[in-house]
């Protein structure tokens, strides 16, 4: 029979924050998708480690993590690269 697991109230409050603060981070640094997916692998693992020890199973979150972080940061990091060629294209007349 599955037991059901009961989280503190401060549980419940502090994971939608960590989740925009690693947004928030994730989005400051990313210059290229390169250093985006680097970063953003790391700051997922550290979220998804602390919120995973939180419930059991540290290792899981930090995988799980450090994935997501990977593929948003570089998602991320390649938009913050278009926009910036794009907007040095259209200062200098070219595109």
């Amino acid at each position: 029979m599955a037991s059901t697991i009961k989280y503190p109230a401060t549980t419940r409050r502090i994971r939608p924050w960590c989740g925009c603060a690693c947004a928030v981070l994730l989005s400051a640094g990313c210059e290229s998708a390169g250093q985006g997916a680097v970063s953003g692998g790391a700051i997922g693992a550290l979220g998804g480690l602390a919120i995973g020890s939180m419930t059991g199973s540290a290792g899981k979150g930090a995988a799980i993590g450090a994935i997501s972080g990977a593929v948003a940061g570089g998602v991320i990091g390649d938009q913050n690269q278009r926009a910036r060629q794009s907007q040095q294209g259209m200062r200098y007349g070219g595109y």
